[in-house]
């Protein structure tokens, strides 16, 4: 009975590693433009700046500029919606390397009609608005200001 257990537990592992090397292996330094799969072409994207988790992103083929944001986390907030720039690899159709979207119409009715079809390697930069920039620096100012005010009140209680 303990030799049949082995054997299937054998078998049973076997198997397990026979279909682990079916996992799709992405090399994330590719320089290649598009990496095929499982779920079909997928590509990378870069998305920095002012989103949830800016990086390099493997993306399937003909994703919008909604799920792509929605895929880096979302837009943090302060981040400037009407200035989304994006920089291509190679020219667009149009013969444009830059694009400028503004997302506030998208975001107040969900209309899609300004997005850009997404390439290979494409940069996604989301700034941050001069005014919520403002705001955290007043916010660090603040705190600093707070640390002098605690050491001072600190030495006038020694002194006294």
């Amino acid at each position: 009975m303990l030799l049949v257990n082995k054997k299937v537990l054998c078998t049973f592992i076997f198997i397990a590693l026979s279909f682990s090397q079916v996992i799709e292996q992405v090399n994330t330094n590719s320089n290649d433009r598009y990496v095929s799969g499982i779920n079909g072409l997928s590509m990378y994207v870069n998305i920095w700046g002012h989103v949830a988790a800016p990086g390099r992103i493997l993306v399937n083929e003909g994703i919008d500029l909604a799920t792509l944001l929605s895929l880096s986390g979302g837009p943090s907030k302060g981040a400037n919606m009407k200035k989304i720039r994006v920089y291509h690899e190679y020219p667009h159709k149009d013969g444009k390397i830059f694009h400028e979207i503004d997302l506030t119409n998208f975001i107040n009715s969900g209309d899609r009609s300004n997005f850009i079809e997404i390439y290979p390697n494409d940069t996604f930069i989301i700034e941050q608005t001069v005014w919520s920039y403002f705001i955290e620096e007043v916010n660090t100012i603040n705190a600093f200001m707070n640390l002098i005010n605690f050491y001072l009140n600190l030495q006038n209680l020694v002194s006294n």
